[in-house]
């Protein structure tokens, strides 16, 4: 595979503190003690990917559909750091992280969304939560959370649908925002009454599954610019 960095892909979210929630379910109820600070570390001016990300876009979304967001301009000089805090976050309960890369600066016009992703979490009250974005990985595996995600399964009765986040993390497990249209999905058995449709606003890390009836399947995704694939075992009708 080439060495050459993308654009789309080289940006990686490390969530050192953070516990990954999958649905959540069963845990002590949300309190509104939880923070985390975001670390980012801008490569030097002469690697390709500054010259086209400008500034990085971080959202956090709470069950009830609050939400708090940042844009987090590239500060001028040699291999910065920047660093931007969320507090009075829900904790012990789960909190979906959006992380979006973009080739303008905010507030010089419009923004042209390189790459994005998403992962869902639970912030701890007792300790430091933090993050670490760092703009030169690639893409090694794939991770799945949303409701009735459960590892690398989920479970959908028959005409439900739900939207899962498809997370794609580096060898050292840091999130990587993909493009738009970086990510491909197949389904197996073929006839299946299980389908997958990869999200038309935001990104192709975010897919909505439904079930048409019963029947398991496996969905595979696969990153198009590189090897990564990845497979999420549905389990459709509920059975």
């Amino acid at each position: 595979m080439s060495n050459r960095i993308h654009p789309a892909k080289c940006f990686s979210a490390a969530l050192l503190a953070i516990l990954l929630a999958g649905c959540g379910g069963g845990g002590a109820a949300a309190t509104h003690g939880g923070s985390f600070q975001i670390h980012i570390k801008w490569p030097s001016t002469t690697r390709d990917l500054p010259i086209l990300t400008q500034v990085v876009k971080i959202r956090v979304i709470a069950l009830d559909g609050t939400t708090v967001e940042q844009d987090i301009n590239r500060p001028q000089g040699t291999d910065p750091t920047s660093t931007a805090s969320f507090t009075d976050l829900p904790s012990n309960a789960p909190l979906d992280i959006e992380v979006g890369a973009y080739g303008s600066a905010s507030g010089t016009g419009p923004m042209t969304l390189l790459g994005f992703n998403a992962e869902q979490v639970t912030l701890k009250s007792d300790s430091a939560n933090t993050v670490t974005i760092d703009l030169l990985s690639t893409i090694d595996h794939f991770g799945f959370s949303g409701t009735g995600v459960v590892g690398d399964s989920l479970t959908l009765a028959s005409g439900a649908s739900t939207t899962v986040n498809v997370s794609a993390f580096s060898a050292d497990s840091n999130l990587v925002p993909v493009a738009p249209s970086q990510l491909t999905y197949s389904v197996a058995p073929t006839g299946t009454a299980v389908t997958v449709t990869p999200s038309s606003t935001s990104s192709s890390a975010v897919v909505s599954i439904a079930a048409t009836g019963a029947g398991n399947a496996d969905i595979t995704v696969s990153d198009s610019r590189g090897a990564a694939v990845g497979v999420l075992h549905v389990n459709g009708g509920g059975l």
